[in-house]
């Protein structure tokens, strides 16, 4: 039988008898209350008669029936108690929204292991040849676009020039023209239904829709500018001599060895365990560290500001993981696709390595507040290692896919995502056996 009683705020709950004595959350105003004793079990015949209106004309006599000794008779007018309903099953399961999103990756990746492989190099100048050939009507078209490559080589002119001057200024196959502003429209949409996601997957989520969207938006620019900023200091820093030590040399010390992770991360001839490392010391801290921010900010200790509870860590995890991954998609459809690649680089882009990127952020805040407590030190050196344990599981996870991806492994980089919303969602599971939810009433 459920346990139903009152929160200090007013709000009539439901949880299940099984939940006595345990904690759990008010659906109204997110505070984490205790489940009281269940009341004491009624005999099961205790029923109470509720008044029933007189019949519009005399009833028939009742035919006398027998009735037991031991057994008391049932009142077949009386109230029934309905049974418990279950608590919101789509929000509860609202999580499983960003597993669907790694289709776009999973269909891209099939279509590319019936691939043949081919240099780029080679393919661009092939697709740049057909292009010219699909068009007999433009006579001149070819002798523009060698002027244009000649220039190009000489440095005289972008790649950019080569694009725009072909009908449509994009290869045949290409989604969208090189000089489009159309990567923005797409920008606008996934930040409108990522943020839509969010607000559905808690009770009471509504009440934070700013502070996630703010969180997405600080990822999207400030941090992003942060990380290149950082990634800048990385490269310089290779250049730069220093000698002693103190706090100052170390610091130059593991930006170099960052710089020196990017480094092998990105040469393309670096083998499978120097790129993994590359990647997950360079990009995948860098990264991660980042998405992070908003969160870190979440848990300081603030006079008057409640503690966070997991599932505020993991909204802002996700809408910080979801701005990053959107920015990205922006530079990159402005860099390396738009005018060249299909409608289907698009959807992997903008969806699927936008969850992916949201996912392990999501991880993050999870874990984040788990561990709040390592972070409640004056030692600089013991928060900011802390910050790297937390990080560090999406931090590998996301290291591992961008090698695999580099080394052209693509399905188990695919692999390695779904293993990572594998990592998410026995988060999210523990917390919800820990913390059960109940039912508003």
């Amino acid at each position: 039988m459920p346990i139903e009683f009152q929160c200090p705020c007013g709000k009539k709950v439901r949880a299940p008898d099984t939940a006595a004595g345990k904690k759990a959350r008010c659906p109204k105003c997110g505070e984490t209350v205790t489940i009281p004793a269940a009341p004491p079990p009624t005999d099961e015949y205790d029923l109470a008669p509720v008044e029933s209106p007189p019949p519009p004309w005399p009833r028939p006599a009742a035919t006398p029936v027998a009735v037991s000794a031991d057994k008391p008779q049932i009142n077949p007018y009386a109230q029934l108690t309905p049974p418990p309903q279950s608590p919101g099953i789509v929000r509860r399961f609202m999580y499983l929204v960003l597993l669907l999103g790694l289709i776009p990756l999973i269909a891209h990746t099939i279509h590319e292991s019936r691939a043949t492989p081919d240099d780029r190099d080679d393919a661009m100048v092939r697709r740049i040849e057909e292009t010219i050939k699909a068009h007999p009507e433009l006579p001149d078209l070819e002798a523009q676009v060698v002027a244009k490559i000649e220039k190009l080589n000489s440095g005289e002119a972008e790649f950019d020039d080569v694009l725009n001057a072909l009908p449509g200024h994009k290869l045949d196959g290409a989604y969208l023209a090189r000089d489009t502003n159309m990567h923005w429209a797409f920008a606008g949409i996934a930040a409108v239904g990522y943020l839509a996601i969010l607000l559905a997957m808690f009770p009471g989520a509504a009440k934070r829709a700013l502070w996630l969207f703010l969180s997405g938006l600080f990822t999207g620019t400030i941090g992003i500018l942060l990380l290149l900023g950082f990634q800048y200091a990385a490269e310089f820093s290779s250049g730069i001599g220093f000698h002693g030590g103190g706090k100052t040399a170390l610091i130059l010390l593991i930006v170099r060895l960052i710089g020196l992770s990017y480094s092998l991360a990105l040469q393309p001839d670096t083998g499978l365990f120097l790129s993994f490392i590359g990647f997950t010391c360079g990009v995948g801290l860098c990264e991660e560290v980042t998405k992070a921010i908003p969160l870190l900010f979440r848990v300081k200790d603030v006079p008057g500001q409640a503690d966070a509870k997991w599932n505020d860590l993991l909204l802002i995890g996700l809408a910080s993981g979801f701005g990053f991954g959107i920015a990205e998609a922006i530079m990159y459809s402005h860099r390396y696709y738009n005018g060249i690649e299909s409608a289907s680089i698009y959807q992997v882009r903008f969806i699927s390595c936008v969850v992916l990127h949201a996912i392990w952020a999501g991880a993050i805040g999870v874990t984040l507040h788990n561990r709040k407590d390592w972070l409640k030190t004056d030692n600089w050196w013991a928060y900011w290692g802390h910050v790297v344990l937390i990080v560090l599981v999406p931090m590998v996870l996301h290291g591992l896919y961008d090698t695999l991806l580099k080394k052209e492994y693509n399905a188990v980089a695919l692999a390695v995502a779904v293993a990572s919303f594998g990592w998410l969602a026995f988060q999210i599971e523990r917390m919800h056996r820990a913390e059960p939810a109940f039912e508003a009433t």
